[in-house]
């Protein structure tokens, strides 16, 4: 669940997070979540990279914002390079 993640990213402090998922069961309380993961991730200047089918339709990027849609892993290792600065 986000909220777990959440929290983990507060005690791990990443300079990114990845979510990839292709079934979503309730939107409005994935919706919810995410809006307080957002919020934290902001606040702790990480980066957030979403996947997966669920996140294609512009609906669902405008519902979920992040920093990188991802269509392959190899998207998210070249954002990953450029977060570093490698």
């Amino acid at each position: 669940p986000l909220y777990c993640l959440t929290e983990e990213a507060a005690k791990h402090l990443p300079d990114l997070i990845c979510v990839s998922s292709t079934i979503i069961n309730d939107i409005e309380r994935l919706s919810r979540d995410f809006l307080n993961f957002r919020e934290a991730a902001a606040k702790q200047k990480v980066s957030i990279v979403l996947g997966g089918g669920i996140f294609e339709p512009d609906c669902m990027k405008k519902r979920f914002p992040a920093d990188l849609y991802a269509r392959s892993f190899t998207e998210v290792a070249d954002f990953a390079r450029e977060l570093s600065g490698k």
